[in-house]
């Protein structure tokens, strides 16, 4: 029975359709009513309409959409990259479910935005594996991270992570350094050029201190069910990179490159949830969009009795999970 539940969910197109249907159905019994997520003071997201931040029922259905377009584009992007050693639709049923179990962030906010543009940033970023010539790939992944630290300040330290990127997938040079240091400021410049304008100047210094301003202290404002779901994140994410780096000799050289650079993406955002815990719901789209394609690698291509039992625990957990946020 457990070997035959996770070949089911990793290789039957009717376990995407399931949870999917799953995600819509649930996420809509409870929109359109009212939660304490405020993002206001995070980046530009104060200057964005009203009708975009209020909940309600259109910030439910953008919350909804924008997960259900994230659920498509992991699909295309492990087809265009082949991630995984199967045809399997499994990162988009792991991100789809992953996502259901956080009620408190179904919301529409910035940390969405920012989770859809370092989806497409995978895209131009992992084309640039061993090119000598990757500037105008490398020029759209700093392009998204810097329309990103428009959003989320604290993004920008992502650039660190980006560079190293590059390194891990052989094709830094002056060139692509450059086209990443003009694709990161080219949001700023905009923005700033606007801001200079209209005599408003503090809002692109506001966005630089915001990005040294971690709230160490946010950890007090966590419940124990957060404490708990965060918890069962990190766990599946940790056993899906041990498991990686375990097996990491059975996949293709491009694709050991590839997750390793996925791998080192999610312990940069595990690190800036422990530096700035009060931005949990600003962070936890972009890592659960990590720990999908980690989890759906694992689901995918680990057919033992250990990961069918890890599987079967982590989904009894996630609905449980589920059932305690959303009640």
């Amino acid at each position: 029975m457990f070997g035959r539940y996770q070949r089911r969910l990793a290789m039957s197109t009717l376990s995407l359709h399931t949870i999917v249907v799953a995600v819509v159905v649930l996420w809509l019994i409870a929109g359109g009513t009212p939660t304490e997520t405020v993002y206001n003071d995070s980046g530009l997201w104060h200057l964005v309409p009203d009708g975009v931040r209020n909940d309600g029922w259109f910030n439910t259905l953008m919350a909804l959409f924008t997960v259900a377009c994230s659920i498509y584009v992991l699909a295309e992007l492990n087809v265009s990259h082949v991630l995984l050693r199967l045809n399997s639709r499994a990162i988009s049923i792991v991100f789809a479910a992953l996502f259901l179990m956080f009620t408190d962030i179904h919301a529409f906010g910035p940390g969405y935005v920012v989770m859809f543009l370092m989806l497409l940033a995978c895209f131009s970023l992992f084309s640039c594996y061993q090119l000598e010539n990757s500037s105008s790939f490398t020029y759209v992944t700093f392009l998204y991270l810097g329309i990103s630290f428009l959003l989320i300040p604290q993004m920008l330290w992502m650039a660190i992570i980006f560079w190293l990127s590059l390194y891990l997938l052989h094709t830094i040079n002056v060139k692509s350094l450059c086209a990443s240091v003009l694709g990161l400021f080219t949001p700023v410049w905009l923005v700033g050029c606007i801001a200079f304008c209209i005599n408003r100047m503090n809002l692109v210094w506001d966005l630089f201190v915001q990005s040294v301003n971690f709230h160490f202290s946010g950890f007090a404002s966590w419940n124990h069910t957060t404490w708990i779901s965060v918890g069962l994140l990190f766990l599946i994410w940790l056993v899906s990179i041990g498991d990686f780096y375990s097996r990491a000799y059975l996949d293709k050289n491009r694709t050991r490159t590839l997750f390793q650079v996925i791998a080192l993406h999610g312990v940069a955002y595990f690190l800036l949830l422990v530096l700035s815990p009060a931005n949990i719901n600003l962070l936890l789209p972009i890592i659960i969009l990590n720990t999908s394609i980690m989890g759906g690698h694992y689901v995918a291509n680990d057919q033992t009795q250990l990961s069918n039992t890890l599987v079967w625990i982590a989904t009894v957990g996630i609905v449980m999970m589920f059932i305690l946020n959303g009640f």
